[in-house]
């Protein structure tokens, strides 16, 4: 399991580094091994240049997923070679 721990912006200062404007929370996050490596494939697949890049972008995706999910909507997935499938949202 995941260990958040939230830093605020102000850390920065103690180390006489000042963080770039609108920069926000850093977060240092514990995670086991296959997860990261899952994140790096992800990384390498979506082209993204950074880690924080695809968690932020699955942030996005997660974000969309909840709000159609708080609508009473269902996801579903169409392959070329196939009929739709739904695709189940564990929230």
């Amino acid at each position: 399991m995941a260990n958040f721990v939230a830093e605020p912006e102000a850390s920065a200062e103690k180390e006489k580094v000042r963080a770039p404007a609108g920069e926000g929370t850093r977060l240092h996050i514990s995670l086991p091994p296959e997860v990261l490596q899952r994140l790096k494939t992800i990384q390498t697949e979506t082209y993204a240049t950074s880690l924080t890049e695809v968690i932020k972008n699955s942030l996005i995706v997660y974000a969309a997923l909840l709000s159609e999910h708080k609508k009473g909507r269902e996801i579903y997935t169409r392959g070329t070679d196939g009929p739709e499938a739904r695709l189940p949202i564990f929230l």
